[in-house]
């Protein structure tokens, strides 16, 4: 009489055999690519990349065939913020941050008022002024004019002409007329 001993293998030993298959697979071939990288390729394909990262052409930079490479790390050369010592001290450097550039001021229209003449009373003085569509407008000091204009100041020979938005003088000769 013969007896027969069935195994039977439970899912979890199932499991770990499979994923220790798995792990051993993984090692041998990395460590098979890694070897045949190193058989296969000659010097000047490797060098190749290497040169096109330097930017050097010349072959008197590039090792003799069968020698080993040595390893090109790439490397930084521009540092945007400073190193900072993480095992001192010290504090770190403030980093300044960028001046604000300065806004301009805006502006002032252009000025498009002509002189026409001026009327001198005993207490009011008033000037006549023409705009561009030779409209005729009366003005005295401190009043407001088209584009944001205003009569800063007259005497007998000069009209000063202040934007108001901007602070902009303009100013105007007068006289009498021939």
């Amino acid at each position: 009489m013969t007896t027969t001993a069935t195994f039977t293998i439970s899912p979890a030993l199932r499991r770990r055999v499979l994923i220790l298959a798995g792990l051993v697979f993984t090692l041998w071939a990395t460590w098979k690519v890694s070897t045949e990288d190193a058989t296969d390729t000659t010097v000047s394909e490797r060098t190749a990349p290497a040169q096109r990262r330097t930017g050097s052409k010349s072959p008197a930079n590039t090792p003799a065939t069968g020698s080993a490479l040595a390893l090109e790390w790439p490397m930084r050369t521009e540092q945007r913020q400073p190193v900072a010592d993480l095992f001192s001290l010290a504090p770190p450097p403030a980093i300044a941050a960028p001046p604000v550039a300065a806004l301009a001021p805006p502006a002032a229209p252009a000025f498009k008022l002509k002189y026409v003449g001026r009327l001198d009373g005993s207490d009011n003085k008033h000037v006549f002024l023409a705009d561009d569509k030779d409209r005729v407008i009366q003005a005295k000091v401190g009043q407001d004019l088209a584009d944001g204009w205003q009569l800063a100041s007259m005497n007998s020979k000069l009209l000063v002409f202040r934007h108001i938005a901007t602070g902009q003088e303009q100013t105007m000769p007068i006289g009498t007329l021939p």
